[in-house]
């Protein structure tokens, strides 16, 4: 029994290189499909060794998949062998949620506050952008002041307020701009920032017109609202706000911001 498992054993390797390499396994299609345009279907293709004329037994497809997913962009790499000559890629890019700008240039960050590089380093979605939070020498600092700002835009999303940057100042406070809104926002320290944000959205809503006359919003108190007029304008939004009866529950300030 021992003689003859050794002989199918030696059978056995010398007919795989035969089996193997038999034009019939020759890889003669490769699918690719990449959630993103910018992704080069050829370019991926070659990336994971899928040539034409390779036998599709030959292909490290483990080894390809890590290749693929080197690249900080990719999110997911789907690889699989379709006998008897077709090989299916499936590449899957990360989704970011803002931008970043770092000594080498804009960056992508994702919903974990991971930072990497764009598919297409020419071009940035319409997202916003987080600042500030690498102005500080440790680098756990710096991944915790990240990962607040990214949970702001969350926050700032989940109310559909038009968020164009979060920045974080030298104590770690966040400063919220919106598109279109002329007007710098204290949100205060990261954490717990849905309840300002449900105050900031109202606060919005009733300034309405009379969001022009100020300069600047605070919420860094619990349950408080401070408004600041522009220079000389604060007779006029106080003036605003009482005529609609929206005056309720906002601190009013005066000066140039």
């Amino acid at each position: 029994m021992a003689c003859a498992a050794v002989s199918l054993w030696i059978i056995s390797a010398f007919a795989w290189p035969a089996f193997a390499d038999h034009p019939y396994f020759k890889l003669k299609s490769v699918r690719v499909s990449c959630d993103s345009e910018a992704a080069d279907p050829r370019r991926l293709a070659a990336r994971a060794g899928l040539y034409a004329g390779t036998s599709v037994w030959r292909l490290d497809l483990e080894g390809a998949i890590r290749e693929l997913e080197s690249d900080t962009w990719v999110e997911r790499v789907d690889l699989e062998r379709r006998l008897p000559a077709e090989v299916r890629l499936r590449v899957l890019r990360k989704r970011p949620v803002a931008a970043t700008m770092l000594d080498s240039g804009p960056w992508l960050v994702d919903e974990s506050g991971a930072v990497y590089r764009g598919v297409d380093r020419s071009a940035l979605p319409d997202i916003p952008w987080v600042t500030g939070w690498q102005d500080i020498d440790s680098r756990g600092a710096r991944v915790n002041r990240l990962r607040a700002a990214v949970e702001v835009v969350h926050e700032a999303n989940a109310r559909e307020l038009p968020l164009s940057q979060v920045n974080l100042d030298a104590d770690g406070e966040a400063w919220l701009y919106l598109d279109g809104y002329p007007v710098s926002i204290r949100l205060g320290l990261p954490g717990d920032s849905g309840a300002r944000l449900n105050r900031l959205s109202r606060v919005l809503g009733e300034l309405g017109a009379g969001l022009e006359q100020v300069s600047r919003i605070d919420l860094a108190m619990d349950g408080v609202v401070v408004v600041k007029a522009r220079g000389g304008k604060i007779r006029a939004l106080s003036a605003t706000l009482a005529s609609s009866g929206r005056s309720a529950g906002m601190g009013m300030g005066g000066g140039r911001g």
